[in-house]
């Protein structure tokens, strides 16, 4: 009989178990499959909760991982993946102005240009900055075309993404003439020799029965 009950308190701790693994691991970042496990970063975002059955990591709340990243980013201060860890942690504090900084950080440090401009483009997408979103997105639409690029289509860049992108986040903001000649300026700048651009801002002069801009097109 004790042996019954025995077994069957051990099914329900396990079953205890399963569900709270189940249940940390629904509210891992998206970032977390990229950490390398038993590293200080890993330290810096996860607690290590000692269980009869192992060891559980669990995320620690926005407020310690901010903390103990920064004491990585003291110790590394050119490491671009902790501002943007960092930020991360902040937006979810609701701290959107530290968050603004640190992205920027992570754009002016990554290596990968285009993954800095992407990352601060999308902070200010997610907090409805269409113009900040724009000049994110210019910057990175300018930016020269990478060496494993060279073959691949124009539209498949993400310097073109870029624009296309800015063009979505005006016509969501409604935003003033200007800015959408900043975009097409932008875009046939970085394209010369692509027709898509040149239709789109033709279209859109259409659009708006621009004839004087619609000249200069043709």
């Amino acid at each position: 009989m004790r042996s019954s009950r025995s077994s069957k308190k051990w099914f329900a701790f396990a079953f205890a178990i399963a569900g709270t693994a189940l249940v940390i691991g629904a509210e891992l970042p998206y970032f977390s499959q990229d950490i390398i496990a038993k590293t200080a970063l890993e330290a810096a975002l996860f607690r290590i909760m000692g269980l009869p059955g192992g060891v559980v990591t669990h995320l620690r709340p926005p407020w310690e991982a901010r903390s103990h990243v920064t004491s990585l980013i003291q110790q590394s201060p050119h490491d671009a993946e902790l501002y943007s860890i960092r930020a991360l942690e902040e937006e979810r504090l609701q701290d959107f102005t530290a968050a603004e900084g640190d992205w920027k950080q992570y754009a002016a440090n990554a290596a990968d240009r285009v993954a800095g401009l992407t990352g601060l483009a999308d902070f200010y997408r997610r907090r409805v900055d269409p113009d900040q979103e724009l000049n994110a997105r210019l910057q990175l639409g300018a930016l020269p075309g990478r060496a494993s690029e060279r073959f691949e289509p124009d539209e498949q860049q993400p310097q073109w993404s870029a624009f296309t992108q800015a063009v979505s986040a005006a016509n969501d903001a409604l935003l003033p003439a200007p800015r959408y000649q900043a975009i097409y300026n932008g875009w046939i700048a970085r394209y010369p020799h692509d027709a898509q651009p040149y239709q789109s801002y033709l279209d859109w002069c259409v659009q708006r029965k621009d004839k004087t801009d619609r000249k200069s097109v043709v």
